[in-house]
């Protein structure tokens, strides 16, 4: 299956609602979803003038809040966006 079919097939199967998602963001912080010094590697990469970039094959409503505790630009985050 090519990929916006099996993108449209995942948000199917998860069936949630931005109400959902919310909830889950509100129980999940970032800082419980990041491995161990995440957080500091990042800052030493970028104290040095070294882009980061965040790329998942997720979705990009979920991985703002992980980029946004990271110091990632949000324009550095790549990943598929949910069709409400």
């Amino acid at each position: 299956m090519n990929l916006e079919t099996a993108l449209a097939e995942r948000l199917r199967i998860i069936n949630c609602t931005p109400d959902d998602l919310k909830a889950f963001l509100k129980q999940n912080p970032p800082i419980k979803r990041v491995v161990p010094r995440a957080k500091e590697l990042i800052a030493q990469l970028q104290s040095r003038g070294i882009d980061v970039y965040l790329v998942s094959g997720g979705f990009r409503e979920m991985i703002i809040p992980i980029s946004d505790y990271l110091g990632v630009p949000r324009d550095n985050v790549f990943g598929n966006r949910m069709n409400w």
